[in-house]
Formats: structure tokens, sequence, C-alpha cells
């Protein structure tokens, strides 16, 4: 049986075979949404050719960082970084990892991925280095923004290792997920 949904005069909702369709209406800032599902999607994307000597972790001036202000103290936050790279030189390679509010929140020295040519000899390598990770970590009850941002290193200071070559566009994206 077909029907409609009146507030004041106004129809919201109507129902047609089993089906409900909402007409009009804005979602509340206090909605919670069911456990798991998207409530937040920011991305950065950088081009410019930038060269990687810092033998430990630098975040490069900010140039691949998001701020995000919680829209709930129970969420949490997936963070994925797609990064072309290029290295011409034996044995070198680059590592990445977040930085969460300026500080290596992981502590992890090895990175959350390394990616390079590893051999002996010279060796062109193009190629991406993709890191990813789950946040779930306390948030406070008044939730504050927080700030994340990807952070390289090369394992030389002799041979650079070269992020976004020839304009090569890469990505870091932060969701935050409902708890």
């Amino acid at each position: 049986m077909a029907g409609e949904i009146q507030l004041n005069g106004t129809s919201f909702a109507s129902e047609s075979g089993g089906t409900i369709t909402v007409n009009n209406g804005t979602l509340g800032s206090d909605v919670v949404f069911p456990t798991g599902h998207v409530i937040s999607f920011q991305e950065v994307t950088y081009n410019t050719q930038t060269n990687i000597t810092a033998t430990s972790f630098t975040t490069l001036l900010d140039i691949m960082s998001i701020t995000i202000t919680p829209k709930s103290s129970s969420s949490h936050f997936y963070l994925s970084a797609n990064i072309p790279y290029y290295t011409y030189a034996p044995d070198k390679m680059l590592t990445a990892t977040f930085f969460k509010n300026n500080s290596d929140f992981l502590s992890l020295s090895s990175g959350l991925g390394t990616s390079g040519t590893g051999g002996a000899t010279n060796v062109v390598s193009k190629t991406n280095l993709v890191i990813s990770y789950l946040d779930e970590s306390s948030i406070p009850s008044t939730p504050v923004p927080i700030k994340y941002s990807v952070a390289f290193k090369s394992n030389s200071t002799s041979t650079y290792q070269r992020l976004f070559d020839s304009g090569i566009t890469g990505t870091f994206t932060v969701m935050e997920i409902q708890g």
C-alpha cells in the first residue's frame, strides 16, 4: 500500500512497492551512521618534482598533509598514499610512513613501505610506492583537529629519490570511518 509521511503539511517521505523515498530534507549534524561507514573523505594531490636525500623521515613542508576534525569521538581514520618516484642509482631506496600532528606516531623505523632498485648496478626505476594504515587510536570526547602527513626518507644522502618525476601525480587520502 503506497503512502507518504508529512510533517506540518510538507511531504518528506513516500512509499511505493516497498521502497521508501525521502523526497526532501537535510541530515542534521547529530546523525549517527552505522559502524564502518565512511563519514568524511579528504584527498590531496601533488605533482611537482621533489628530490629526497634525507635519511630520517621528513614531511616535505606539508606538500601531502590533511587536517581533519573528527565528527565523532569513536571515529577511525583510513590513510592511503600513492607516491610515484624515480631512482637511478644502485641500491637506493625510498621509504614512506604517516605522521600524525607532526610526529611519527607509528614509530616504525622501517616505515610502512620501502621500494627501490636494491641492486648493485645502475638501474632506472620508475614506480609507485603505495602505503595504507587504519588509525584506531583514541580521540578525545571533544574532538580536536588532527593533521596527517606522508613522510619520506631515502637510504642515502649521496643520491636522491625523485618524487613526482615529470609531473606525475601522487595522492594522499584520509577517510573518516564511523567506529
